[in-house]
This record gives C-alpha cells, structure tokens and sequence, in this order.
C-alpha cells in the first residue's frame, strides 16, 4: 500500500482555513461597525480557534518529520478473540 501525503506535500490541504482567516477579519470589522458586541466576541473566538488548529497541525507534522515518522501509521493486525 503507498504512503499517503501529507499536508506539506498538497498545500492545498491547509488552505480551506488559511482562505477563511481575510472573511473572519472581515466579518469582524463589519460586525464592530454595526454593533453586534455578541457576533464579534464569537468571530475572534472562531479565529483564535482557527489559529490554534494551523499551529497544532503544524507542531504535529513537524514532530512527525523529526521522528522519521512520514509514512502511514501501522497499527498492526487486529486479534479475533474466539476465533481458530
């Protein structure tokens, strides 16, 4: 079975959320602009998640590299309990 890419390989694979982080913004201001204290507090939430995701996946990979851990993961055979 061949080694499945990882995200360093497909940028594209980190982009759904990096493209999200300008309308976030975005959101944000016109939120600030008409008032809605609630509709802001809840957008910088989601950016600050958002964030903390890129961040998180970025220290996985680069823990995953470092390791000389690139490839699939394996987890061995499954044991049939009951079973001759």
């Amino acid at each position: 079975m061949p080694a499945l890419p990882d995200a360093a390989g497909f940028p594209q694979a980190a982009a759904p959320v990096d493209r999200d982080h300008p309308k976030l913004s975005e959101r944000i201001a016109e939120a600030r602009t008409n008032g809605w204290l609630g509709e802001v507090q809840g957008l910088q939430v989601s950016l600050t998640k958002a964030n903390e995701k890129l961040t998180a996946l970025d220290r996985s990979l680069e823990r995953a590299r470092g390791n000389g851990m690139s490839g699939p993961t394996d987890l061995g055979m499954p044991v049939i309990l009951g079973r001759q």
